[in-house]
């Protein structure tokens, strides 16, 4: 019984330390080619050297400088994954609930 109580003090002092965080995070990506058909630049052009990436609750939003993707949003309480290509004037959506994502 006193190892129950132990373990669970422990796991709400942990609890205690956990933190949401809400802001802006920039990524300075960097790229290696594993193929023969495009360049590190290639590649890099097409995704881009620079990602800002916007976090608030549950939803984000993914910022690109590349030629491929210009933004990406995810709100939660659609359960959906807006995608902007560069390319296009429409935005593609996807429904999060529906997607087969293996880790």
């Amino acid at each position: 019984m006193k190892n129950a109580f132990i373990a669970v003090l422990m796991l709400l002092s942990m609890a205690s330390f956990a933190q949401n965080f809400e802001g802006e995070i920039v990524y300075a990506n960097t790229y290696k080619s594993k193929s023969v058909m495009a360049s590190d630049e290639q590649i890099a052009s097409m995704m881009g050297s620079k990602q800002s990436y916007f976090m608030k609750g549950a939803e984000y939003k993914s910022v690109m400088n590349g030629k491929l993707i210009e933004w990406q949003l995810y709100i939660s309480k659609e359960n959906k994954l807006y995608n902007k290509m560069s390319s296009k004037e429409t935005v593609y959506w996807n429904d999060a609930s529906k997607m087969k994502m293996k880790f």
